[in-house]
């Protein structure tokens, strides 16, 4: 009896170091996603050949950065189409583009004439409570470290609050990992420095941006503008609900991305009350993927517990 009871614990153990060793192997994410339409601008979109529609988005940040190689979409309502156009990149990939901010009055239309306007906004400053981006003349807190990186901001830049400066700012929203980038962050795209504010992306030319901003490290981006990853497929439902599957023959290279966006005929996602996507490796072994899950682990570690283990 003893050594069945063994035989049945020794099996139990296998069978969860296959499941953790399939999980490292081919990683399989759900997500929920959020509704989007306030905060992104598209142009419109065809539905019929006299006809358009503007677009509404469906939108998830995961956290961690795999290489997927299978997308999977359901919603809880019987929508009437063959498929949904799935894009990848961030929320300012959507912004339409403002003028070219060239002079300090255009400046100050934008930020406003508090000199405290130019010489603090878009800066991280940190004490022993966050990391807080000052945004809008409030202090916004990053909820994660995790949440700092995937934004791509940089550790370098962040100071210390030497001076008591957080102290007298009213708290904004806390940035967490469907965020999208806050106002007054300044991005780079191929040498061009862009100003995100209100969801719209400024053109700084380079004197504005050194004389008024020179504290404000830019992100540099790989992209400005969103790209479509192929179109989501629909997939036979039991309960005929929508749910659709982008095929690896329209999209054969790997599923990267920071944010996922899937459009929707404009009204459509308020009518959608649960909506989720299944990222996955699964079925293609990549050696680069195992790398990457366990590196996460780490980073995950490191970051939340690094004060503990280390000191």
């Amino acid at each position: 009896m003893k050594n069945r009871n063994i035989f049945i614990a020794l099996f139990l153990v296998d069978l969860l170091l296959l499941f953790i060793g399939l999980k490292i192997l081919f990683p399989t994410f759900c997500y929920d996603l959020i509704a989007v339409k306030t905060a992104l601008h598209q142009p419109e979109i065809k539905v019929a050949k006299t006809q358009t529609a503007e677009a509404d988005y469906l939108s998830v940040a995961p956290f961690l950065d795999y290489n997927f190689n299978s997308l999977q979409v359901k919603l809880d309502q019987k929508l009437k189409v063959p498929e949904l156009k799935v894009y990848k990149g961030e929320y300012f990939s959507f912004y339409p583009q403002g003028e070219l901010i060239d002079s300090r009055e255009k400046l100050e239309a934008i930020l406003g004439e508090d000199e405290n306007s130019f010489s603090f906004s878009g800066q991280l400053i940190k004490n022993k409570e966050a990391v807080f981006l000052l945004s809008k003349g409030k202090k916004r807190a990053f909820v994660d470290p995790l949440v700092f990186n995937k934004l791509g901001f940089d550790w370098g830049s962040v100071r210390e609050d030497q001076e008591g400066q957080l102290n007298q700012l009213e708290k904004g929203v806390e940035i967490n990992f469907n965020s999208p980038h806050p106002s007054d962050v300044v991005i780079e795209f191929e040498g061009q420095n862009y100003l995100i504010y209100e969801k719209r992306l400024y053109p700084l030319s380079q004197k504005i941006k050194d004389d008024f901003l020179a504290e404000v490290i830019p992100i540099k981006v790989a992209q400005l503008k969103p790209q479509l990853l192929g179109e989501c497929q629909r997939q036979f439902s039991l309960l005929g609900n929508f749910k659709c599957q982008l095929k690896l023959d329209q999209n054969p290279t790997e599923i990267a991305a920071s944010t996922y966006f899937v459009e929707l005929l404009a009204g459509t996602t308020e009518e959608v009350k649960e909506a989720e996507v299944t990222l996955s490796a699964w079925g293609k072994f990549q050696l680069a993927t195992a790398r990457k899950t366990l590196a996460n682990l780490k980073n995950i570690l490191v970051l939340r517990y690094g004060d503990f283990l280390f000191n």
